[in-house]
């Protein structure tokens, strides 16, 4: 038997674990004891909602009454977008190491 350790490492993006942001249920039973209610408004807790730029709609082209003529143009803006912006030397790519994906 092999026994492996988990080696987690946060990365660049990532949001850092907070500690304190859930009740056990040893304070919540403290709390309805009291008369308290539950809520994190009640209780002073705060949490984060995550990041702001959520976006929901779907990639084009799982979009419903699409056709590959609307992919295949929204491909060639995005081309032209970049090929625009490179000319203008706003875009920069960025060049990794070598051996790194």
């Amino acid at each position: 038997m092999v026994n492996r350790f988990a080696h987690c490492v946060r990365h660049d993006g990532e949001q850092e674990v907070v500690n304190g942001q859930a009740l056990t249920p040893t304070q919540m039973d403290a709390l309805t004891q009291q008369g308290i209610p539950i809520s994190t408004n009640n209780v002073g807790i705060e949490y984060e909602t995550g990041s702001e730029q959520l976006d929901f709609e779907p990639p084009l082209e799982f979009r419903r009454g699409v056709d590959i003529g609307d992919v295949f143009e929204a491909h060639q803006d995005v081309k032209n977008r970049f090929r625009r912006f490179r000319d203008e030397g706003r875009y920069k790519p960025e060049v990794k190491p070598e051996g790194t994906i």
